[in-house]
């Protein structure tokens, strides 16, 4: 079972589909909200409600200002420092970046009885 299907288990009013057939934008209005990777092709029908975010990918920083940081900690010793100084000590950065938008069909109220819950 992947992630989305045991979601669709939370609630049993709720009904989770993975259709993989729908081709064109329209083909989605059946469905009050998305989970998707590509929230530009339903921009028409969707709005964006939330998004969730993930790794992208991990950066090595330039040794000599991780250094200097590390110098500045010891310099300027403070219990007191922000989370991105703190995080600036770190010889990596990690990349978050945009995976899934959560999205709500226009006018949902319009919804009847017998169509798709997601």
């Amino acid at each position: 079972m992947t992630g989305a299907s045991r979601f669709g288990q939370l609630r049993h009013d709720w009904m989770y589909y993975k259709n993989e057939s729908h081709s064109l934008p329209i083909d989605y209005t059946v469905y009050t909200h998305l989970l998707t990777s590509i929230p530009q092709f339903h921009g028409d029908y969707f709005e964006i409600i939330d998004v969730i975010y993930g790794y992208e990918k991990i950066l090595l920083k330039n040794p000599s200002i991780v250094v200097q940081n590390w110098l500045s900690l010891f310099q300027n010793f403070d219990l007191n420092h922000t989370k991105e100084f703190l995080e600036s000590l770190l010889p990596v950065q990690i990349v978050i970046d945009p995976k899934v938008w959560i999205m709500k069909r226009h006018n949902i109220s319009d919804f009847t009885e017998g169509e798709h819950l997601f």
